[in-house]
């Protein structure tokens, strides 16, 4: 992988955090999905020093598994119509 960490890279995290939250709160509201929580993922992952491949997994991966099982609780159980997309 050409990055596997951004910890090498020289900027404050006092700069970093803030600029991280501010950037997933703006593309929440912006797709109009907000989800408070989710908030502190780029802290997590800052603060953990943890590499790209986090974001494959567990959080995106996450991500789907929650998606399919609203689709399939709101249609199969409860005949709601949930559309994906």
């Amino acid at each position: 992988m050409l990055l596997d960490s951004v910890s090498h890279l020289s900027f404050s995290i006092t700069f970093v955090i803030p600029i991280a939250v501010g950037l997933g709160i703006f593309f929440m509201i912006l797709l109009n999905s907000t989800h408070p929580p989710a908030g502190g993922n780029p802290i997590l992952i800052i603060l953990g020093g943890y590499s790209f491949d986090f974001l494959l997994s567990p959080l995106i991966s996450g991500c789907i598994v929650i998606i399919l099982q609203a689709y399939l609780i709101n249609n199969v159980i409860l005949k709601r119509d949930f559309k994906l997309f």
